[in-house]
C-alpha cells in the first residue's frame, strides 16, 4: 500500500485538510465604539465549514484503505475534490453574508491548504487510473 505514489498523494492530502482546521483563512478588522477589532476566522469557528472539511478528511482517509478498489477510490476522491469546492463557496458565503461591516484586512494561509489537496487528489485520481490500466493490461497479456 505505502509503495504506491497516490498513497503518498492521499496522505499529503489529508494532511493538507488537517492543517486547514489549524490555520486561519481570513482576518477581519472592524471599529466599533472607537475600538479596533480583529478576529481571525478558522473553519473550525463555523461548524458547517468545520463539517464540510471533517467529512472531506473522513472520506480522504477511507479512500486511502481502498486500494483494492480503484474505481471506488477515484469515486470518492472526486467527491472529496467537490467538496473542496463546496468549502470554498461556503468560506466566501460566509465572509459575504457574515462580516459585511467587516473589512477584510488580508487573507491568510490556510486558504491555500484546500487548494493543495485539490491538486493531491487530481494527481493520486491520475496514478491510480495509471494503476488500472496497468492491472488491464497484463490481463490481457495472459
Amino acid at each position: 500500500m505505502l509503495q504506491r505514489v497516490q498513497t503518498l498523494y492521499l496522505l499529503g492530502a489529508i494532511v493538507c485538510l488537517m492543517l486547514a482546521f489549524v490555520f486561519p483563512f481570513f482576518q477581519m478588522e472592524s471599529s466599533v465604539s472607537g475600538f479596533d477589532i480583529i478576529q481571525n476566522i478558522r473553519a473550525g469557528n463555523d461548524p458547517v465549514l468545520a463539517g464540510v472539511l471533517g467529512v472531506g478528511i473522513l472520506l480522504s482517509i477511507i479512500t486511502l484503505f481502498l486500494f483494492k478498489n480503484r474505481n471506488l477510490q477515484v469515486k470518492l476522491l472526486w467527491l472529496v475534490n467537490l467538496l473542496i469546492l463546496a468549502f470554498y463557496g461556503l468560506a466566501s458565503a460566509f465572509y459575504f453574508f457574515t462580516f459585511s461591516p467587516f473589512v477584510l484586512e488580508n487573507v491568510k494561509i490556510g486558504v491555500v491548504f484546500p487548494i493543495i489537496t485539490f491538486i493531491l487528489n487530481l494527481l493520486a485520481i491520475r496514478f491510480i487510473k495509471k494503476d488500472e490500466a496497468l492491472i488491464k493490461s497484463l490481463n490481457r497479456i495472459r
